[in-house]
């Protein structure tokens, strides 16, 4: 299935930390837009069919495929990306503060399962979740997708590129961004 990995970027080093807010607030201020905007990307996935697997502080990572077979997953995926963009922005009109999201998309084979003895957790891992992540890591305001995306979907989507991403001191990642 396809993997997609946002990140929340906002002015504040806490990266949810919107217009108005200080990093020096109390911290349920600054988690407040984040709460709100994950409830609003929550309902956008049910209805776009993807699912969510879990938020971490600014970061929320998504799948399409996983327990439901869909022909259309890549689609789907960059039209759930394409949506949290659109929550973003009105987001950032109706509260008054300055989100933006990252988003990573890859394809490729996963490991999934629940981690914990009390408090359980679902968690996915391996080099697809890991290479969707490292596409956000500059913090650039971009819906990216790997080359492997880029090619079932070029005739669906427009895209710019390809760039070279660069992440934790690892070789390069060549990536598209979605432009429409």
């Amino acid at each position: 299935g396809r993997k997609l990995f946002a990140t929340r970027v906002g002015k504040a080093s806490e990266r949810i930390a919107g217009k108005g807010y200080d990093v020096t607030d109390d911290p349920a201020k600054l988690a407040l837009p984040a709460i709100k905007a994950d409830a609003a990307f929550d309902e956008a996935a049910e209805k776009a069919g993807v699912e969510k697997v879990k938020t971490i502080g600014g970061s929320y990572l998504a799948a399409c495929g996983l327990s439901v077979t869909r022909p259309d997953h890549a689609r789907r995926v960059i039209q759930f990306a394409k949506e949290m963009s659109r929550i973003t922005g009105i987001f950032n009109r109706d509260h008054k503060v300055e989100l933006a999201v990252s988003v990573g998309i890859n394809s490729g084979p996963i490991v999934g399962g629940v981690v914990g003895g009390r408090k359980f957790l679902y968690d996915l891992w391996g080099d697809t979740v890991t290479i969707a992540r490292r596409m956000t890591n500059d913090m650039a305001v971009a819906i990216r997708v790997t080359g492997n995306v880029h090619q079932r979907l070029g005739d669906m989507f427009s895209f710019s590129g390809p760039i070279q991403v660069t992440a934790n001191g690892k070789a390069p990642i060549e990536a598209w961004q979605v432009t429409g």
